[in-house]
């Protein structure tokens, strides 16, 4: 005799996270609503390597003033020794160099002085830092949104 186990039914409050709806009546969040997401978003716990993009430093909608946005492993590419000079100058933890864009480390105050020194722009403002999966490769990066008042827009 075989016996049928019953379906597993998901609880329902572990559900708001993923499906942003509870007890049946859907959340509505236009966080992030800019950055393409999918419906439900794919969060970092269930796709680790291809997850939907999300704000986690800053406002979580767009802002007019921005006038500069840098992908994190771009500027590494574009000047490798800058970037390791300034991220060993500011990120530092002890003797070892901090990793300088990671979800563990992300501080806006950091973020902004490193693209200040970077760009040589010292009235940068740093308004928001988004974090993508680079599904090519699997790896995070960011996508630092600022605004440089002596700068007009989309130069």
């Amino acid at each position: 005799m075989t016996t049928r186990s019953k379906p597993s039914r998901p609880n329902r409050l572990s559900r708001l996270s993923q499906y942003g709806e509870i007890f049946g009546i859907k959340i509505i969040d236009d966080s992030d609503a800019d950055l393409q997401r999918q419906d439900p978003p794919r969060t970092r716990a269930r796709y680790p390597y291809s997850y939907d993009p999300f704000t986690i430093w800053g406002d979580p909608h767009p802002n007019d003033r921005c006038n500069g946005s840098d992908y994190t492993d771009r500027l590494e590419e574009w000047d490798y020794k800058k970037f390791n000079e300034l991220a060993k100058e500011i990120y530092v933890d002890g003797d070892q160099r901090a990793a300088p864009f990671n979800s563990f480390n992300c501080r806006g105050d950091l973020i902004q002085k490193f693209l200040r020194r970077y760009h040589d722009a010292p009235d940068l403002e740093l308004l928001r830092v988004i974090e993508y999966c680079n599904v090519s490769t699997g790896y995070p990066t960011w996508r630092l949104d600022y605004v440089i008042p002596s700068r007009p827009a989309n130069s």
